[in-house]
């Protein structure tokens, strides 16, 4: 497996840009069933870069507000809530999995017997 943490098989990983990694990173984890995969941290100890393993997927959680990327990068509570990209997540059990996020405070914006969203089960 090269340095990355991620084996060669995996083409495409979303990255996420958080402002605060290790909140992200630990509600991710605890309210989502995400998994630490890898973890960068800086000299003072605060995460540099994260991927977490959700299945067989991975996902990369970066600073915001850190690099020049930045400056061609806006956080949706900078447009009105909008975002611009999505990533989707498979389970085997969205029923479940969308009660755990809703137990989780997540803001739902379709919810679970949306007719669009039960044909994607």
């Amino acid at each position: 497996m090269p340095a990355t943490g991620i084996d060669e098989a995996t083409n495409a990983v979303p990255v996420l840009r958080c402002r605060d990694l290790s909140s992200a990173v630990d509600w991710l984890c605890r309210n989502l069933g995400f998994e630490e995969h890898l973890i960068v941290r800086g000299e003072a100890g605060s995460i540099r870069l994260a991927q977490l393993a959700f299945g067989s997927s991975i996902v990369m959680l970066a600073p915001g507000q850190t690099t020049k990327l930045d400056k061609l990068i806006v956080q949706p509570d900078e447009v009105g809530g909008a975002a611009t990209q999505i990533t989707y997540f498979f389970v085997a059990d969205t029923a479940a999995h969308f009660e755990r996020a809703k137990a989780a405070g997540v803001d739902i914006v379709l919810e679970d017997d949306d007719e669009e969203h039960v044909k994607r089960r």
